[in-house]
């Protein structure tokens, strides 16, 4: 067996053959983001973040990064170099000891050969033959941190006082960023005598009241029990011009003696809003002209003008003719210069002339069925050209008419059916560009003729009420298309004659397009349900369509309400069993396309039945709600949520 000293001997020698090894392991990787207080805490190719962290010679922490980006708007002037370049051992000459990289950062240099020491001869970290005396901190002008001896060894010179920080061994202020101070706009000192630019604050805008002085956007240090609240106007004038002529007078009414006042101009400011509305009298436009005065605010505004009544030939339509005017001190000489451009043309119905269906609508009425609607697509402008029975009579379906400049969509529609003009207005231009006069625009309304029958679960749907008679004029069941890209709706009415002599049949003329189309019975005088139903989800109508068969298709469901499991109790007397209030509400709300059915359970019903159902629904996935309307039975007056997401059948 071998002795305890030679196992001693043994681990010793293991040992030492370890011991360069691990140094090596050590100097090389080290902590890579190990916390820190100063350089030294770090290994060579490391340094102290502002963030106590260490981090390589060549990384930045995110603090160091915002400081650094800050301090790039100083406007010291100060040195901004690149970042320090650490030297080696080798290149400061050094082979021995801890030695700083002239970058604040200690290295080691190794050990001196047995016989040698650190730092001799007054050589400091170079081997060689004698003593070498250490040097204190005020020797190598260390005023913090640590700091090479000159003999191997590292000296500790203390700290730095709170908002300094040590930097190659001395005590250096710490600049201070915009967001440290709290600042967003101006310039502040960054605590180390430098110059922070924060950004531009805002101004005070309009000005403060006397005594008070603008920060940062804010009026503050006045004294706020006396204020001077000071009103400030300027004073405009000019006048409006049509086409750089003088506008004139079409009605003989406004005269110069009427009070009126057609014309208006509105000066709108752009920031706080202020709106200027100046009025022109009959009076004024026959003595003084179109000329105006007024006092407004400082601002910046855009102009209107417009007559309300159609007295003059400036149209009603509310141009605006100058969009951006600012207005800082009086300004006289304005011109409001009004532009339009004459355009005429005639409306066809798929390329023919529409006709006058309505005997009403004879050469002596003054009713205006037709409207031309140009929209214009930037500033909004609406001009409506009616077309009335009269014009229709003489000069047929023709228009003329003053606009303004611009981008137009054209629609055309005939609001009381006096021709054979859908009451549903058409986009018949989508985009038509107006800058000059144009003469000969042609208004073509295309239609295509549908019909169809309406079917009940594929059945004829039956007449249940009396009064609906071969005689009445009431309508009850609906049909409606709706277009899906320009939203047109075409309703369809069967009245009560037409369902005893012709049936459920149906036929219109609609726009092409795609369409759903829906059914129901708004009075109930059929077995169709009063709940609209969509019955066909998406129908394409580009041409001539007979035959559509718009099949209604209903689910009879039946049972009972309970209370906690036992049938509930009327409370109140007044719910007789000839009484025909309706306490009693179930609802059935459909969660794909929102049907709601309603079914309501008489006193009289509640009293000779019970609190049993029955009712048409259509299919789908349905929240049932129960509740008691009127507290004349035990069931609360709050709707419950039943049942929920019940398919149906």
């Amino acid at each position: 067996m071998r002795s305890t000293t030679q196992i001693f001997q043994t681990s010793a020698k293991l040992l030492l053959l370890f011991i360069p090894i691990i140094l090596s392991w050590s100097l090389a990787c080290g902590p890579t983001e190990s916390t820190c207080t100063r350089d030294s805490d770090c290994n060579r190719t490391q340094h102290c973040s502002s963030a106590n962290r260490c981090v390589t010679n060549d990384e930045h922490t995110d603090d160091e990064k915002t400081s650094g980006e800050e301090q790039s708007t100083q406007t010291d002037g100060g040195n901004h170099d690149g970042p320090c370049q650490p030297k080696t051992c080798e290149d400061q000459g050094k082979n021995c000891g801890q030695v700083d990289d002239t970058c604040g950062k200690i290295i080691v240099c190794g050990d001196c050969p047995s016989g040698e020491t650190c730092g001799a001869n007054n050589k400091p970290n170079v081997c060689g033959t004698g003593t070498c005396t250490p040097k204190t901190c005020e020797q190598v002008n260390a005023a913090c941190g640590e700091a090479a001896d000159g003999c191997g060894k590292l000296l500790t010179c203390g700290a730095c006082p709170a908002g300094k920080a040590c930097k190659s061994n001395q005590c250096v202020c710490v600049p201070k960023t915009c967001k440290d101070l709290g600042k967003t706009c101006g310039k502040v000192d960054d605590g180390c005598g430098n110059t922070l630019d924060c950004g531009v604050c805002p101004k005070c805008e309009p000005d403060c009241p006397q005594g008070y002085n603008c920060k940062e956007g804010v009026c503050e240090g006045g004294n706020p029990k006396q204020l001077n609240l000071n009103v400030k106007t300027i004073d405009i004038s000019g006048k409006i011009t049509l086409n750089g002529q003088t506008p004139k007078i079409v009605e003989s009414g406004c005269s110069a003696t009427s009070g009126s006042k057609p014309v208006i101009i509105q000066f709108t400011e752009k920031t706080y809003g202020y709106r200027f509305s100046i009025y022109l009298t009959c009076k004024q436009l026959n003595t003084s002209g179109f000329t105006f005065s007024s006092p407004v605010y400082p601002g910046v505004y855009d102009a209107k003008v417009r007559d309300q009544y159609g007295y003059t030939n400036i149209p009603s339509v509310s141009q605006i003719v100058i969009p951006t005017l600012t207005l800082s001190a009086n300004k006289s000489g304005l011109v409001l210069d009004v532009k339009t451009i004459d355009i005429n043309g005639k409306i066809t119905l798929n390329g023919q002339t529409p006709k006058i269906v309505e005997s009403g609508c004879s050469a002596t009425s003054g009713s205006k069925p037709v409207i031309i609607q140009f929209t214009e697509k930037t500033y909004g402008y609406r001009f409506s050209i009616y077309l009335t029975c009269k014009q229709l009579n003489t000069s047929g379906f023709t228009f003329s008419s003053p606009i303004y400049p611009g981008v137009y969509d054209a629609k055309v529609r005939d609001q009381y059916g006096y021709t054979n003009i859908p009451s549903v207005s058409q986009i018949v231009i989508p985009t038509i560009t107006l800058n000059t006069n144009k003469s000969g625009i042609v208004l073509d309304v295309k239609t295509i003729d549908i019909s169809g029958k309406i079917t009940l679960n594929g059945q004829t749907p039956k007449i249940v009420e009396s009064g609906c008679s071969a005689t009445s004029g009431s309508k009850p069941v609906i049909i409606q298309f709706t277009e899906k890209t320009y939203g047109y709706r075409f309703s369809i009415y069967l009245t009560c004659k037409q369902l005893n002599t012709s049936g459920f049949t149906f036929s219109s003329p609609v726009y092409p397009g795609v369409y759903d189309a829906k059914v129901r019975d708004q009075y109930g005088y059929t077995n169709i349900p009063s709940v609209s139903q969509i019955v066909i989800p998406t129908l394409t109508l580009n041409a001539n369509k007979s035959g559509i068969v718009l099949d209604v298709k209903t689910i009879d469901i039946s049972g009972k309400i309970t209370l906690n499991g036992q049938t509930p109790k009327i409370v109140e007397s007044g719910c007789s069993a000839t009484s025909g209030s309706k306490p009693v509400i179930i609802q059935f709300t459909e969660k794909t396309y929102g049907y709601r059915f309603s079914i309501y359970l008489t006193c009289k019903q509640l009293n000779t039945t019970g609190f049993t159902f029955s009712s048409p629904i259509y299919p789908g996935v349905y929240k049932m709600t129960v509740r008691d309307q009127y507290g004349y039975t035990n069931i609360p007056s709050v709707a419950q949520v039943i049942a929920d997401n019940v398919k149906i059948p």
